[in-house]
C-alpha cells in the first residue's frame, strides 16, 4: 500500500476470514479473503495483519467482522512501511454470499474493449 500515512488513525470495518495466526505473537492474525483477478488458477490471499488482544481465541477459517483503526509497522527486510489494523471489535459472522473478492482493473477492461479479432 502506497502512502500508509494517509490512512493512519482511520476507522475501518472489514468482513473476512481468519487466514493465518501467528505462532509467536498470540495477539496477531491475518483477516482477509481470497481474491481473483481472472480465473480460479490465479486466486491469492488479500488480507491485513490485525493486532487483537484475543486473536488466540479465533480459529482458522472463522468468518468475522472487525472494526479497527489503521496503524503501521516497518520491516527492515523489505525496507517497507505496511498497514496494521488495531482491532477494537471482532464478531463472528456467517460466510458471506460472495465469498471471493474480485479485482477488476479499468486498464484491463479498456484493453479488452480495444482488442479486435483479426
Amino acid at each position: 500500500m502506497e502512502n500508509v500515512d494517509r490512512y493512519l488513525g482511520k476507522p475501518v470495518t472489514l468482513t473476512g476470514m481468519i487466514m493465518k495466526k501467528s505462532k509467536t505473537n498470540l495477539k496477531t492474525a491475518i483477516v482477509g479473503r481470497y481474491t481473483m483477478t481472472c480465473c480460479a488458477q490465479d486466486l491469492l490471499v488479500f488480507g491485513f495483519i490485525c493486532d487483537y488482544d484475543r486473536a488466540d481465541k479465533l480459529e482458522l477459517d472463522d468468518w468475522v467482522t472487525i472494526q479497527a483503526v489503521v496503524d503501521k509497522d516497518y520491516t527492515e527486510k523489505f525496507d517497507l512501511w505496511y498497514p496494521v489494523l488495531t482491532v477494537f471489535s471482532c464478531k463472528k459472522c456467517e460466510k458471506p454470499e460472495k465469498e471471493l473478492h474480485y479485482l477488476v482493473v479499468k486498464s484491463y477492461i479498456k484493453l479488452y474493449n480495444e482488442l479486435k479479432v483479426i
